[in-house]
């Protein structure tokens, strides 16, 4: 097993999620390791449930995330651990009038009890960017 294979677990563990202010709850997240420690798991909870299967595709030389919610909505994204230690993943997508838009994922290992999870979209084909979320995950105790 390379050393990319470890990249995202940092982000393993059993979170609570809140609002990058650190005071309006969004969520909570359990990430776990399956499938003989190649994929990562994401169960999260907010307004519904969602969950994510992420692992390092060695053929791409890239991350893959694929992430389905109970409002049937689904993203493929694709990504890696930049030289800026951030792992970033990117998605084309379409928004609900069927426009093409872009994703853009960040997660930042911030200390071993804090992850932050950053989503911007771009309708502009990656000109400008919104940001549509950011998160912070606390380690439960």
């Amino acid at each position: 097993m390379t050393r990319e294979y470890r990249e995202f677990d940092f982000w393993l563990g059993e979170w609570d999620v809140v609002t990058s202010d650190g005071h309006n709850p969004a969520g909570a997240s359990s990430v776990q390791l399956l499938l003989d420690q190649y994929v990562l798991l994401e169960n999260c909870t907010s307004n519904g449930t969602g969950k994510s299967f992420n692992h390092f595709d060695p053929r791409m030389k890239k991350w893959i995330q694929d992430w389905a919610d109970s409002q049937s909505n689904s993203v493929h994204f694709e990504g890696g651990v930049e030289k800026d230690g951030v792992m970033h993943y990117y998605a084309d997508d379409f928004d609900a009038q069927g426009k093409p838009i872009k994703h853009h994922v960040q997660f930042f290992n911030l200390d071993q009890d804090h992850v932050r999870q950053l989503c911007q979209q771009s309708s502009d084909g990656g000109k400008t960017w919104q940001m549509q979320y950011d998160f912070l995950y606390i380690r439960k105790k």
